[in-house]
């Protein structure tokens, strides 16, 4: 049917709908033809209005509207044909604004009532807060319980509608919180935007630093808060709402909320989220393992079926109670089986700190010379020994004037030059024997002192060293056959002086030969091949090496407020994820070349975003921001 065909009823003339008044009649469908007067009476007419002059009246309608009117106008004037008036009543839009008005007016006396109530600050409360923090406020007065977070409570309840004054002046609702929970999160940071810095947060941001990336903006990560989402000013009730309940999650937080201040919006995780490259990989020079020649070779030799699948795996890298995955585990748990033989070996030929050579005559200023030191040139200067001796000099220039390898053995006595070079050293040994065996551990401490080594580290070092010296002064008491001679026997793994003596080592210049032939004996080198970072030189981080991944962990702050978060658990309840190497595969040389961004940081495959994209939807595992994000983040993750 065409609208046409549609008699559509006309509107009355008299429909105003702000007026406050309408006519009576209105809802039998009669209205007046004039409507209601602005004070509420019935402007009611009839069809003409009469003339006449007070005694006579006749009708005026004209002949175009009717005609007159068969009754004629009354004695009084009106129209014979005049309705009976109605009584007008107010309009829609005048009763609304009656209610608005009236409910306001309770409002404010409703208002007013609660401030002159004692308990002034319950009807106010929104909601039962956290049992955490119910459990704080519990034998807080009522009329502190508001206080203890809300800085405007702290005054009368006025204070809530008005403008800041001095009963709670410079002191926000943040500080309040870091008034508790300042033992986590320091208070200079409680404002800024994931707790970082500008500087800092520039560092996590993805930007023209890292290789292959232009200046200009090409990802989220460069679009991290800037200054007009006011970076500096984050407040705690910005993400953590309370008065939701007892079981209420104060961490909570959508999507929305991140988006607020990371301006590229995200659909979905698996369709906008930025690739992470070799995230789960990264780079350290604590334990030195190869994970494909101990897959592919030594394990697989062992014919035990487990080693082909990757469930093995949990054998090193157990979880934890939380679900975190142990990076490395205990050596004799995990290592010994195969290594602990070989190292034990290695550790035996120990360390020699220094032992006298032998000359054909005593040297003329020497005291007490022993018998066997007397003889044919015999002997060879350890690294150790050479170490200490550099330090002067004049000593230093006699050891470079020794046969090839410090060898005593090589000299041959018509070379005045060497002879007069293997006097000198072997006096200087004598020395240093006698300081130590007078002195004790003083006198080594005073040996590593000369070179730099700050005392405490030389102390360390001298301890260790505890019974080797005081072995040594018994044996040389009395003058014998038994020449002077510190060597140090190691005893296999976690070895207590070789382990001081590499962090004592490695505070010394990296220039010095001797330092980097001492670095290759087997006791030390033994060592280094599985802790790589014990043999590097850290300017100006004394003390810094560390010799297991949680040791790390702990003294860097990496695992204190991540980034991101990851648990392997609840992982492991799916049975295709049991099996490690569904996502961590290993690759072969040429495959890491080609992908891995850090060639020698591993020797995985990355582990890229389709591997988790699979399972973490909206409607599956979930893809909300905070799922794998933490927000407050350790300003040492960004080492």
């Amino acid at each position: 049917m065409r609208r046409e065909d549609f008699e559509l009823p006309q509107p009355p003339r008299t429909d105003r709908p702000l007026d406050r008044w309408v006519c009576g009649n209105a809802d039998a469908g009669e209205p007046c033809t004039r409507g209601p007067g602005p004070d509420g009476s019935c402007s009611l007419a009839g069809p003409c209005q009469p003339i006449g002059d007070g005694t006579s009246w006749k009708c005026s309608r004209p002949a175009c509207l009717g005609g007159k009117c068969d009754p004629g106008p009354g004695g009084d004037g009106n129209c014979g044909l005049m309705p009976n008036p109605c009584i007008p009543r107010y309009s829609w839009h005048q009763r609304r604004r009656q209610w608005v008005l009236g409910g306001a007016a309770l409002a404010i006396a409703c208002l007013l009532l609660m401030i002159g109530i004692p308990a002034a600050d319950e009807p106010l409360r929104p909601g039962p807060l956290h049992r955490s923090h119910a459990q704080i406020l519990s034998g807080t007065l009522p009329s502190q319980r508001c206080a203890a977070c809300h800085p405007a409570a702290r005054g009368s309840l006025l204070n809530w509608f008005l403008p800041v004054d001095d009963d709670h002046s410079n002191v926000t609702q943040t500080q309040l919180c870091m008034d508790c929970h300042h033992a986590t999160i320091a208070k200079d940071r409680a404002t800024l935007a994931h707790n970082l810095t500008a500087a800092e947060l520039q560092t996590v941001s993805l930007n023209s630093t890292r290789a292959g990336k232009s200046a200009a903006p090409s990802s989220w990560h460069d679009r991290m808060p800037r200054s007009a989402v006011g970076n500096n000013t984050t407040q705690c009730a910005a993400c953590h709402r309370e008065h939701h309940g007892t079981d209420g999650s104060l961490s909570a937080l959508t999507n929305h909320q991140c988006q607020t201040c990371h301006q590229d919006r995200f659909a979905s995780f698996a369709a906008d989220h930025p690739d992470w490259g070799d995230w789960a990989y990264r780079k350290t020079d604590v334990i030195a393992f190869d994970h494909g020649s101990h897959l592919r070779e030594h394990f697989a030799a062992s014919g035990q079926a487990e080693w082909q699948t990757g469930v093995s795996c949990v054998r090193c890298h157990a979880t934890t109670d939380s679900g975190a995955m142990v990076r490395s585990g205990a050596y004799q748990e995990t290592c010994a089986a195969c290594h602990e033989q070989s190292l034990r070996l290695q550790a035996e030929e120990g360390v020699e700190l220094f032992a006298l050579p032998t000359l054909p005559t005593a040297p003329k200023e020497a005291t007490a010379w022993p018998d066997s030191a007397t003889g044919f040139y015999d002997g060879k200067i350890s690294p150790l020994t050479a170490l200490f001796l550099a330090s002067d000099e004049r000593l230093a220039d006699a050891l470079k004037r020794l046969p090839y390898d410090r060898d005593f053995s090589r000299i041959q006595p018509v070379q005045v030059v060497q002879a007069k070079a293997a006097e000198t050293i072997a006096l200087a040994i004598q020395q240093m024997s006698n300081q130590i065996k007078t002195d004790g551990q003083t006198g080594l401490v005073s040996s590593w002192t000369e070179l730099g080594i700050p005392e405490d580290q030389a102390r360390k070092f001298a301890a260790a060293l505890e019974r080797e010296i005081e072995a040594y002064a018994r044996h040389t008491a009395e003058p014998g056959d038994l020449p002077p001679r510190l060597r140090y026997v190691g005893k296999g793994h976690a070895d207590p002086v070789l382990k001081e003596l590499i962090e004592t080592l490695q505070m010394l210049p990296s220039e010095s030969p001797y330092l980097a032939e001492l670095l290759k004996t087997p006791a030390v080198a033994a060592c280094l091949r599985c802790h790589p970072g014990g043999g590097q030189r850290r300017s100006g981080q004394h003390g810094a090496f560390v010799w297991s991944p949680l040791e790390q962990s702990l003294k860097s702050g990496v695992m204190e407020r991540p980034f991101t978060k990851f648990s392997h658990q609840p992982h492991f309840n799916l049975p295709v994820l049991a099996d490690c190497t569904h996502c961590h595969r290993i690759g072969d040389e040429k495959q890491i070349e080609l992908t891995s961004t850090a060639k020698r940081a591993h020797d995985f495959l990355p582990l890229g975003k389709a591997t988790c994209a699979g399972c973490h939807t909206a409607s599956a595992a979930g893809d909300s921001c905070i799922k794998c994000h933490n927000y407050h983040v350790g300003a040492g993750q960004l080492e």
